[in-house]
């Protein structure tokens, strides 16, 4: 399976690090309540804070491009773990961030709701649904890029 990330600036088809291994992502779509909550569920129901360790990535093509949309230099990578990583995702969630204003910023709401989803982590590409178009959180050291389109 091939999955993509949308990027918002240009950069180069190389190796990258995942850098919010030692500094956590901080929510751009998200209320920070939100964020912070569903992070807490994921490390404790799956190990890995999903919502700040992870590269947010799809196997969607038109969806990676999205995220790139609106930046001049924004770019569209088709994008491979490297060594040890974990996928962790629903098949009942496109994007978190398309629910996260129904909550109510309590955590007992957002876990619930999580609690539902049917989260699950995987530690191949390959058992990933065929068909699945959603939301992938990749949890990596480092992975590599191949720019596909650009912005510029």
């Amino acid at each position: 399976m091939v999955i993509y990330r949308g990027f918002n600036a240009l950069i180069d088809s190389t190796t990258l690090e995942n850098p919010f291994i030692k500094t956590p992502r901080e929510p751009l779509h998200t209320k920070f309540e939100v964020h912070s909550f569903a992070d807490e569920w994921f490390e404790e129901n799956l190990g890995i804070k999903a919502r700040s360790q992870c590269i947010f990535c799809t196997p969607d093509l038109h969806e990676a491009h999205k995220y790139s949309i609106g930046f001049q230099n924004g770019c569209v990578a088709e994008i491979h773990p490297i060594g040890d990583y974990h996928i962790i995702f629903s098949e009942n969630v496109i994007d978190f961030n398309n629910h996260s204003p129904e909550f109510d910023n309590s955590p007992e709401t957002i876990k619930a709701w999580l609690s539902t989803q049917n989260y699950q982590i995987i530690s191949d590409i390959n058992d990933i649904p065929d068909g699945f178009k959603g939301e992938l959180m990749m949890y990596c050291i480092s992975y590599s890029v191949k720019v596909l389109r650009t912005n510029a």
